[in-house]
């Protein structure tokens, strides 16, 4: 499966973090360090699972049966939201 972000979203980046509006479901969302990061790397590209934890173990020196499961709850939350896309 490679995520995309949802075109039909709007997002500013507020110091380390990414503020989100979905327009479609009315709500905002705040994401943290590596909620923000995830984000960055889908609006540079879309990427499967196994892309986004090659940097993210990288970057947070992460296990990466760790980073698999905690990176694919979080992609399936945003899917639930609307905010990326398959």
């Amino acid at each position: 499966m490679i995520f995309r972000c949802n075109p039909k979203v709007l997002d500013s980046k507020i110091d380390e973090e990414v503020a989100i509006m979905s327009l479609e479901q009315n709500h905002y969302y705040g994401l943290e360090e590596i909620g923000s990061r995830i984000w960055e790397i889908l609006q540079e590209s879309p990427s499967t699972l196994e892309e986004l934890c090659e940097k993210l173990i990288i970057e947070f020196e992460v296990e990466k049966d760790v980073c698999e499961k905690e990176t694919l709850l979080f992609l399936n939350h945003l899917l639930t939201e609307k905010l990326v896309l398959i």
